[in-house]
Order: C-alpha cells, then structure tokens, then sequence
C-alpha cells in the first residue's frame, strides 16, 4: 500500500449551533483524527448520529445549509490545509480533484436537467479539456454497470425517469468522470444488491491500482466497510475510537462500538449470518 497521505485530518472538531438558544453548542466530532494513503481506502464506521456524514463534508467544509457553527483542526489535501483554503478555492477542488457520492442521488440531480446536461456541465466545469462529453459521459456509464449508457445520453434522459438504483449508479459515475483523486462516498451501495455491490468494489479496485485514487467512504454497515475498504475507523459519538484491517477488527477490536458491530449487535438476520459465515471464513485461510 502506498505510503505517502493524500488525506491527514489532524484533531478535527465540529459544533453545530443548538436548536434554540437557550441550549448549548452540539459538539458532533472531537477530535478527529486519520491518515489516508494514495491508492487506499478508508471506511468510517458508525452508527446513525455518530457524525460520519458530517466529517466526510467536513473535507471540503461541503455544508450547504447546515447549522454548523464552528470547524476547527487541520485537513490535509495534497499538501494544502482546506480548513484555510477559500471558498473559491474549495469550488475548484471539489469534483476535479475531491468528487462527494452522496446518499439519496434523487436530491443530488437538477430535476430540470437530463442526464446529458448534467455531464456536460459537470464536465465543461471539471475538465475542460475533454472535446467529447458524451462519450467520455458514456464511457463512466458503462463503467458503473449500466448497460445501455447511450441510451440515457441520446434520449434526452431524465433522473425522474430511473429507477432508484440507475440514479445512484449515474450519480457515481457523473463522479468518477470528473476523474478525482479523492472519491468520499457516504452510504454508497445503500440501493444495489450484491451483484452490484461486487461490480463496484472491483471497478474502485482498478482506479486506485491504475490512476492512485483514494476512497473514503461512511457507512452504518460493518459488511460494506469490509468490502470496500482497506482500513475501517469505527466513529462512535463524534470520535474515532478505533482504527484497523476488517480482519484485525474482526479478530481483536477491542473497543465496545466495535465489538457491537462485530458481534453483529447493530445488524439483523441475513446480513448477520453473512457477516459470521464471512468471519469463520476468513479465520480458516
């Protein structure tokens, strides 16, 4: 695994401003603290309101309208710390260079727009040099898993018009075509089933072996964080409490949060049994 950090979030701490003001500050991370390497991925583990979403926007202060009241510590990019880069600056990183898979691709689409406009304009913003939009547009459709990408592109196409899993399919790869060096995906394979989920984790695989590309991912599933990532940090209460391979958690986590995905208290009936078969499995290799 590559050695040099294309990510260190050095003590990062986020309030959020308190629903009234009679109540004090929210403080949802404290103390974050992680590396990531160049051609790796990471997954933040983490329960519902444990602030896994909120430090994945946290990268690129990616906030739109949420009541956040103050960030304080050091991001990292590639050499640069984006907790005091401008906003401008931050325009021109995010999707060029950090592109975000959020969830819910419904809410991430211009309903207004087909999906050949947003390549384009993802792209004509992104990169610029490519002459070709819709080729280059269909070429990352394919890639995902879709089957007839040129469909969606010639037909005048529109989100309303897929179904929830195609959605989030055309939202990675309207991510992947801007070619970044840092994907953060947050509950990324929430819609597909498990032919799908392997597609994808093979597909990031291969772009981070042959372009470096880093994965930070977040998810409340101890399953998707072992298939898709290198390293899980078990986030519990705003704090990284834990930092392993899904092997060494599996065998010798030692904290409570994540003994309880483990031990697969936070899961339910297949997934459950999938986790155990899998972690049997991997002690007999």
């Amino acid at each position: 695994m590559p050695s040099e950090h294309i990510l260190s979030v050095n003590d990062l701490r986020l309030e959020l401003h308190p629903p009234s003001l009679s109540q004090p500050p929210r403080q949802i991370l404290d103390g974050v603290t992680f590396d990531l390497a160049r051609g790796s991925s990471l997954a933040i583990l983490g329960r519902t309101a444990s602030g896994k979403s909120l430090l994945l926007r946290a990268i690129t202060r990616f906030f739109h309208e949420l009541p956040v009241r103050s960030v304080e510590g050091e991001i990292w990019f590639e050499g640069k710390n984006l907790l005091r880069t401008s906003n401008q600056k931050l325009l021109n990183i995010r999707g060029a260079r950090i592109a975000y898979i959020l969830q819910n691709a419904h809410q991430n689409f211009n309903a207004r727009l087909s999906i050949r406009q947003h390549f384009d304009i993802l792209l004509r913003f992104n990169r610029p040099k490519i002459k070709d939009r819709a080729a280059h547009a269909i070429f990352y459709l394919y890639k995902v898993g879709i089957l007839d990408p040129e469909a969606l592109i010639e037909k005048r196409c529109f989100p309303v018009e897929l179904d929830i899993e195609t959605r989030q399919l055309v939202m990675i790869a309207s991510a992947l075509a801007c070619e970044p060096r840092l994907l953060i995906m947050d509950e990324p394979a929430a819609e597909f089933d498990s032919n799908t989920v392997a597609h994808l984790v093979d597909m990031l695989e291969d772009l981070k072996l042959e372009r470096g590309m880093s994965v930070l991912m977040g998810t409340g599933r101890v399953r998707r964080a072992e298939q898709f990532a290198d390293l899980i940090a078990v986030l519990e209460k705003g704090e990284l409490v834990e930092i392993a391979t899904p092997r060494q958690l599996f065998e010798s986590g030692r904290e409570d949060a994540t003994r309880a995905f483990v031990d697969g208290t936070l899961l339910a009936g297949h997934e459950r049994e999938r986790l155990v078969a899998h972690y049997y499995h991997s002690r007999s290799d």
